[in-house]
């Protein structure tokens, strides 16, 4: 990708070894076209972040969310849900001020104490749920981590850890 006239003046300032990009984007969405809303990236992504598509983390008005970066023609993006723009308190015509940093921690999950614990005293259900998926390991530490009572999330975290030793290996509940 050449890159447009933006996206060049964008590159002249930053370096490639940046941990954070910090610009300011409009808030956008097509005209007569859905509710889809984007911010476009003022950076070729994949000569900053390795790849074209690249988990990353945004922050805007001190909401952080997690996505993934678009590619629209020879333009860079970040669709921007319902839900983030919720909790930033933002609208398409707004002008905000975006931070972008590549997300290496996409494949990271965190597990309740009760589940990490079973996980470490059983070898195979521990072998077994690291060769999951991130969002299959997301749904396990989930359905967990709802319980109210820790008797429930000890019960679900026993289950778990039978569950992920037999052939199906998946959650209870989605």
């Amino acid at each position: 990708m050449a890159g447009s006239a933006a996206q060049q003046s964008f590159h002249d300032q930053t370096c490639v070894m940046t941990d954070v990009l910090d610009f300011a984007a409009d808030v956008w969405r097509l005209q007569d076209k859905g509710t889809s809303t984007f911010i476009s990236l003022p950076f070729d992504v994949k000569a900053l972040f390795g790849r074209a598509r690249c988990p990353v983390r945004v922050t805007v008005n001190d909401h952080t969310w997690r996505t993934t970066t678009q590619v629209y023609g020879e333009e860079y993006r970040l669709v921007v849900s319902a839900e983030a723009r919720a909790a930033a308190g933002i609208g398409p015509g707004d002008r905000v001020h975006v931070l972008v940093r590549k997300d290496d921690a996409i494949g990271v999950v965190e597990l309740p104490a009760e589940l990490a614990a079973r996980l470490r005293s059983d070898p195979e259900a521990r072998e077994a749920f690291e060769s999951l998926a991130a969002s299959h390991r997301r749904e396990y530490a989930r359905w967990v981590a709802q319980a109210k009572l820790p008797a429930t999330r000890v019960r679900r975290s026993q289950a778990a850890t039978e569950r992920l030793k037999s052939t199906t290996g998946r959650a209870e509940s989605a």
